[in-house]
């Protein structure tokens, strides 16, 4: 008998899983406005002095998307009361208090990718042109910190096979909707298949089923995978487990039985060696003569 286990709507991962992070490829958002404020002759970066650097080195919990955006929202009002109370044109005003909004979020974003939309929003010149560039700004934080994230589950799922003794890990990225494919096998040919996908709304789940499994040891990888997955700071809103009868569920899971069926196929009508010739040869040594007949 098999079994599915589910985390629907991941909330959390540790940072300890980004490898991006320890190097610094990928910072807290508040850091990277911090730092382009003070180098710029037009932004007052005394709205941004509190922003904490060490969240770049120290362990800490990294939240998905949906949440920072809603985290973001409720900064925006008192950035806004915040910015009115400063000597700043009208057009800054609107600059500022985007970006007060921003860097008060749990945002990650590599540097390389983010600046140049926010040297583009510090350099507008227009209500209609800071409009513009906020939005280009926005979608191009959440783009990359949502393939962090998704990153970051995935490599705990991998990370969570190997522990539990799969010891082959293939990763395969989705195409367009498709999940992101966590496939560990063992060497009786056994699979843990995991499937991280995202939602319309960003949200991110994951669900990991065990195949090849008949003698009820599956609640017990499930169990330890789980464990895994908690030690690395993967939190969703709800956990759910259901036997599967044997009948695989994900489509991952179909797709690895169809393989290795096949595969198993094309072992057993494999061609003998040396080819068809040395085929019939040995068939024609093995066939009696007219002359042994009589």
């Amino acid at each position: 008998m098999s079994a599915i286990s589910s985390r629907p709507r991941v909330q959390t991962v540790s940072s300890l899983l980004f490898d991006a992070v320890a190097a610094g490829i990928a910072v807290a958002i508040g850091s990277i406005i911090k730092e382009m404020c003070a180098s710029s002759a037009s932004a007052d970066s005394s709205l941004f002095a509190y922003g904490d650097s060490r969240r770049d080195t120290t362990a800490f919990q990294v939240q998905p998307v949906s949440a920072l955006r809603a985290q973001r929202l409720a900064h925006e009002d008192a950035a806004m009361a915040l910015v009115a109370a400063k000597p700043l044109p009208a057009v800054e005003r609107l600059k500022m208090s985007a970006l007060r909004s921003l860097s008060g979020t749990s945002y990650l974003a590599q540097p390389a990718a983010v600046k140049p939309c926010l040297n583009a929003l510090l350099q507008a010149s227009t209500a209609d042109a800071v409009i513009l560039a906020k939005a280009t700004l926005l979608a191009a934080v959440d783009a990359g910190h949502h393939g962090l994230f998704v990153d970051g589950v995935v490599l705990a799922c991998r990370r969570a096979s190997l522990q539990v003794g799969f010891g082959s890990v293939l990763v395969a990225a989705g195409d367009g909707a498709d999940p992101v494919r966590v496939i560990a096998t063992d060497p009786a040919g056994r699979a843990l298949v995991s499937e991280v996908r995202t939602d319309a709304k960003g949200e991110v789940s994951i669900d990991t089923e065990v195949v090849g499994i008949s003698d009820g040891s599956c609640e017990g990888i499930l169990d330890a995978f789980d464990q895994s997955l908690e030690a690395q700071g993967v939190r969703a809103s709800d956990r759910a487990r259901k036997p599967t009868g044997g009948a695989c569920e994900l489509k991952s899971s179909r797709e690895f039985l169809r393989h290795k069926v096949q595969r198993k196929a094309a072992t057993q009508t494999a061609p003998v060696a040396g080819g068809d010739a040395a085929l019939r040869r040995r068939q024609q040594l093995n066939t009696p003569t007219r002359q042994a007949q009589r």
